[in-house]
């Protein structure tokens, strides 16, 4: 339905909570109707087409459970330390009942009204990996329900029953790994599962209450997810519009799974992208992930990097994803070793031995390796041009930071309170000392180590890495008459969205490592979007 005279105020954004269990007419919504940075929780009516304030939301909770009538129970804030206070609601008032280390997580996942519980999520109180945990908030007592049985991953997903129940818990550390709570879960599971096989991972999304159904979402290596409904009575699969790939998946290559062990000891699980028909002695492009606080996954649909992967191994490389320390979904522990890493130390240390590896097992041409990322990814390929020179022959940037003290300026100092993951992970450039380090770990301090040629991507409205960062580095190396090429997009933002962008910096990057490592590269291009890329390629010299 479409709400009249609702969403159409500037600056204003909603987001449904839920439907409320006994009136389906309304909503809960938050909404920042009051202050532009406090999302305070509404009743909205469908019928009426009224909102009505339900809590102001005064604590600014980052996330918060409702209960049956739309009211918030449990509530966690996000601290300007990078520590977290989770609070519950006690005879109409705020009780605080815990505040983690910095660097710890806690989400709220659920509540379970009839035993007044909590399900939450947490790696606290001396928890390396997030475990699956329940809070008694009469007596604020935890433990623990279920915590992965391998100790390799976070608590990755969870399915409650409408009670607040928790039914399944999945973790992911290669690929997605269910374990039913239950043993009428596990027997389900076990009827879906048969359906798919090995070649398929299955993400439950959710169990009707009423009908019992369950919505799951089937992932795949070399083909986009498919979306079906379940009816366990029936043991009935239904899919939901899923159509054939517009792409022959014999055309991808081979993705799996590696393991290996960093310079200190440190296992690194990564995805490696093979061409189908050869895997020695192959060009090889690295592909770091940005954030640095997400990770790399199995799945085809998991992110724009992982058909990129695909489109480069038909050409005839392979393609390294490796998640490195500072990556999320390891532990905190695993997280917070990629603090002040940035540039050198261990997270890029992680990357320059999974290409080590790779050299070692006769996968990769030592002499025809190159780097690229977007974002943190994008620092990451500057980094390896300066910090590891003689490692790499080509290198991209996308979207990346080159100087981290500008880009850690370039944050409004209205964000200060938000960012101290930041601080924590880069450095705070209020503080000399970081400052110091900052410029010691930044690329652009380093153009005069660099030896490969480097190819920029950019977008001009990008609020998160400037314009300015990319500029930099390009003048810097101009000055320094080292190759450089400069793709810059005035219609985008960080990363690319309008269709003809995307295509004509992928035609851009194939044409680049194909001249410096000597991959395929097509036949033909598309001379509309040749023609495209050229207006979107910058003359270095007139910056």
């Amino acid at each position: 339905i479409r709400i009249k005279n609702l969403t159409n105020k500037e600056d204003v954004n909603y987001i449904l909570a839920k439907q409320l269990h006994d009136n389906s007419n309304k909503l809960a919504v938050f909404a920042n109707l009051l202050q532009s940075d406090t999302y305070s929780l509404y009743q909205l009516d469908t019928k009426t087409q009224t909102m009505t304030l339900i809590d102001p939301n005064e604590l600014k909770f980052s996330k918060a459970i409702l209960n049956r009538a739309g009211e918030i129970m449990v509530g966690v804030v996000l601290n300007n330390d990078s520590s977290m206070t989770l609070y519950k609601k006690e005879e109409q008032s705020w009780q605080q009942v815990l505040r983690t280390q910095p660097g710890e997580q806690v989400e709220v996942i659920g509540y379970n009204e009839s035993k007044h519980t909590a399900v939450l999520s947490g790696s606290i109180q001396g928890r390396d990996k997030q475990e699956l945990i329940e809070l008694d908030l009469g007596t604020n007592i935890l433990h623990t329900l279920h915590s992965d049985p391998l100790n390799n991953s976070d608590l990755y997903h969870v399915i409650l029953q409408d009670d607040g129940q928790p039914l399944i818990a999945a973790y992911y550390d290669s690929r997605l790994r269910n374990y039913p709570l239950t043993e009428s879960a596990a027997s389900i599971l076990s009827r879906i599962t048969s359906h798919f096989g090995t070649d398929a991972d299955i993400h439950v999304e959710q169990i009707e209450g009423k009908t019992g159904h369950w919505h799951i979402t089937t992932k795949y290596a070399n083909k986009p997810d498919e979306q079906f409904v379940f009816n366990p009575n029936t043991d009935q699969l239904i899919g939901l519009l899923n159509s054939e790939p517009s792409f022959d998946p014999e055309l991808l290559g081979t993705r799996q799974s590696i393991n290996y062990t960093a310079t200190d000891g440190t296992k690194i699980q990564a995805y490696l992208t093979l061409p189908k028909y050869a895997n020695t002695t192959l060009p090889t492009i690295v592909l770091p992930h940005g954030g640095p606080w997400v990770r790399d996954k199995w799945e085809f649909s998991s992110g724009y990097f992982v058909p990129i992967a695909h489109y480069f191994a038909n050409r005839g490389y392979a393609v390294l994803q490796p998640n490195f320390r500072g990556s999320t979904g390891f532990g905190k522990h695993f997280t917070s070793a990629g603090n002040k890493q940035w540039g050198i130390g261990s997270m890029q240390q992680d990357i320059t031995d999974g290409v080590h590896y790779l050299i070692a097992q006769g996968i990769t041409d030592k002499n025809r390796v190159g780097i690229m990322g977007a974002s943190y990814g994008g620092f990451a390929a500057l980094a390896g041009a300066t910090f590891t020179p003689d490692l790499y022959k080509a290198v991209i940037s996308y979207v990346g930071p080159s100087d981290l003290n500008v880009f850690m300026a370039s944050f409004p100092e209205a964000y200060r309170p938000y960012l101290g993951n930041f601080y924590a992970a880069i450095g705070d450039p209020a503080i000399e000392a970081d400052r110091k380090d900052m410029a010691a770990r930044s690329p652009i301090n380093f153009i005069d180590n660099i030896k490969a040629p480097i190819m920029l991507i950019q977008g001009a409205n990008d609020p998160r890495v400037p314009q300015e960062q990319s500029e930099l580095i390009a003048k810097a190396l101009f000055n320094a008459q080292l190759p450089v090429e400069y793709i810059l997009a005035k219609n985008e933002g960080h990363g690319f969205i309008q269709h003809n962008n995307k295509l004509a910096s992928i035609i851009a990057m194939e044409r680049f490592f194909a001249i410096h490592l000597g991959g395929t590269k097509s036949d033909s291009d598309d001379p509309d979007l040749a023609n495209h890329l050229a207006t979107l390629t910058v003359d270095v010299s007139t910056l």
